[in-house]
């Protein structure tokens, strides 16, 4: 009897493991390496010329406490130049407003010429700041980021996939990329995703976020993990580049791409 059950058991777990691929992409992350391998490019590589005619950076500030110098710092390896980038930064509280300035446009290096420093309150949240940069935008396309934010790619790389996206995919409001975070020095885990989110009432009438969170997706490591496809319902808003003409408007019409 006692085999009986041992294959009932084998058998079924064999079932679920073939039909539900979520234990088996637990079990082989933990022998994936801590930095994810580089996904191969699906479209062809924009030159930075173009990405630069084409694309404004605008970066929306979280709070007065995130690393605004080092992000700088960082866009300015990693974007292509003469990019046009719009910064946003939260009023110093406590530093002389001017000095701060000049400290910001000295971390943006090369990037100097054609960053716009534009402050915001001290307790703006980046949605705020994305709307009061978006009168300055004359591009085909925003790339709307958090102040937040660090591109992992070679330069360009990143930003071409998203502009070949909406490139080829007109009807596409949105391009949004896959977001790791750091959880320490040479670990890079999968941000969860959420398939939905909704301001709900509960029965005593308080609102609250619903989430809906696709915890398999939130195991994608591997480059044959990630497929494009078209999301109706949920944007992660840390960072993705968008049809210019929707920024500050309804856009409800359009899909969204991840």
């Amino acid at each position: 009897m006692a085999r009986v059950w041992l294959v009932i058991f084998v058998a079924t777990l064999g079932y679920f493991l073939v039909r539900d691929p979520f234990l088996p992409r637990l079990a082989r992350n933990v022998l994936t390496p801590g930095i994810p391998r580089a996904v191969a490019p699906r479209y062809p590589l924009a030159e930075d010329a173009r990405l630069a005619e084409d694309v404004t950076v605008v970066v929306g500030t979280k709070d007065a406490v995130t690393p605004s110098l080092e992000q700088l710092r960082h866009l300015a390896r990693a974007l292509p130049a003469g990019i046009r980038v719009i910064y946003t930064y939260p009023t110093p509280l406590w530093d002389d407003a001017e000095a701060y300035a000049s400290a910001l446009h000295e971390a943006a290096g090369r990037l100097g010429p054609s960053l716009t420093l534009l402050p915001v309150d001290s307790f703006s949240n980046p949605f705020s700041a994305w709307l009061s940069a978006a009168p300055h935008i004359r591009t085909k396309y925003t790339l709307l980021m958090h102040n937040d934010v660090f591109l992992l790619d070679h330069r360009s790389h990143f930003l071409s996939e998203l502009h070949g996206a909406l490139e080829q995919h007109p009807e596409v409001a949105v391009a949004a990329p896959q977001i790791y975070e750091t959880e320490g020095p040479g670990l890079l885990t999968t941000h969860l995703f959420n398939t939905n989110l909704h301001l709900r009432i509960d029965a005593r009438g308080v609102a609250f976020m619903s989430h809906e969170v696709d915890l398999l997706t939130g195991l994608s490591r591997e480059p044959s993990d990630f497929t494009q496809c078209v999301n109706r319902n949920f944007l992660e808003d840390h960072v993705f580049l968008v049809q210019s003409t929707a920024v500050g408007t309804d856009a409800t019409t359009y899909p969204l791409f991840h």
